[in-house]
């Protein structure tokens, strides 16, 4: 053998094995690289798991305003049920429905990144998880409103979508699905604007969204959905950094509308600070979820979605109920209020669970649909 050929097969050989070695980093890079990028989608997912509750427990104490209390309270209860108000229903707990529908555009978007063919598989996932739920809780408010003479047959249409021109259904805390399943309907043309534009589109519609403009799902959902597609990521590396001044920033905006509410300054100024709360209070949420999930002794959060869900179909009708039945049974003066706004979501909640319960044990199937889950899960 010359030896011009044998120096070139060893050549040939170093350079096979150097592409192959080459090749192999390369394949071990991009798997430890899906291995974090699956951690974190876990870490998320359980995140978003732990807060169902908490935040739907907050949507309770939301529709807990004090003007239902008006005809028990004096003047100095009013002070003190309307400072509580303006803090938590109106302040803190405005939160709720925006970080929801956050949760909703991050998850819908597929982690395969092909959402136009992905569609309608989640389209038949959401019919079971959200427009089942819808027509049955809608179906039965009907049923005892026409039992009770407050509707007819004339409302069963309009029931389901704006009842009487409220802008709500019937079962009014479900105007949050109605909106839910029309952004889902068309979720790939958000996804498609957020991919083409990156965040433009989402710039225009927080410029629109804090002019007072109202589209809260529309942007809430859209945000979630460029979060999952990693276009904010400066934005949350800054966001993390300024971590330690944000309760400050959130008790300054509370203060200010406490201040509008006491006349000391401008009406004119609330409506963008209600726009406002919401940021630096996801913020804040989105630090206390990942805190609780490293802990054992809230692993149960994780597991309570379904009865989360049964809260929020459940807790309105029974408010209702309650109101009508406490009110007139109580005196007037600042103990008897201040209980009852206390009281009564606590009840409420109890109420909820022992339902729940009683379902959960003796008839799964109709808690499945009622929650648009085919399966039920013990929490």
């Amino acid at each position: 053998m010359q030896p011009g050929r044998s120096v070139k097969k060893s050549l040939t050989a170093r350079h096979i094995s150097y592409r192959i070695s080459t090749r192999r980093e390369e394949h071990i890079g991009k798997s430890q690289s899906y291995r974090t990028m699956n951690a974190i989608e876990q870490r998320t997912s359980h995140a978003i798991a732990w807060l169902r509750l908490p935040l739907m427990v907050g949507v309770v104490l939301l529709h807990n305003q004090y003007t239902t209390f008006q005809q028990l309270a004096q003047p100095n209860v009013i002070s003190i049920l309307s400072f509580l108000e303006q803090t938590l229903n109106l302040g803190v707990l405005r939160v709720c429905v925006p970080f929801f529908f956050l949760i909703s555009g991050y998850l819908i978007v597929s982690s395969g990144g092909d959402d136009a063919r992905a569609w309608p598989q989640k389209m038949k996932r959401r019919f079971s998880t959200l427009f089942v739920p819808y027509v049955c809780w809608g179906s039965l408010t009907l049923l005892a409103a026409l039992a009770l003479h407050q509707a007819t047959w004339h409302d069963v249409l309009p029931s389901f979508w704006n009842y009487h021109g409220q802008g709500t259904p019937l079962h009014f805390q479900f105007w949050f699905l109605r909106d839910l399943m029309c952004l889902s309907l068309v979720y790939p043309l958000w996804v498609w604007l957020a991919k083409g534009t990156r965040s433009l589109s989402l710039g225009v519609l927080l410029v629109l969204y804090l002019c007072n403009v109202p589209i809260l799902s529309l942007f809430y959902f859209c945000l979630g959905i460029s979060l999952r597609l990693g276009h904010l990521k400066r934005l949350q590396f800054i966001a993390a950094r300024l971590i330690p001044s944000i309760s400050p920033l959130l008790l300054l905006l509370l203060m200010v509308r406490l201040s509008v509410f006491y006349q000391q300054l401008p009406a004119a100024i609330l409506p963008y600070v209600d726009a406002l709360i919401p940021f630096p209070a996801i913020l804040l949420l989105w630090r206390w979820a990942k805190m609780g999930t490293s802990s054992t002794c809230w692993a149960w959060l994780g597991r309570s979605g379904q009865f989360a869900f049964f809260l929020y179909a459940f807790h309105e009708p029974l408010f209702g109920m309650l109101r009508k039945k406490a009110l007139p049974l109580m005196d007037t003066g600042v103990i008897a209020a201040t209980a009852l706004y206390v009281l009564l979501p606590c009840v409420i909640i109890g109420i909820s669970w022992a339902v729940f319960r009683v379902l959960q044990r003796f008839f799964p199937h109709l808690l499945s649909l009622l929650t648009g889950r085919i399966t039920t899960h013990p929490s």
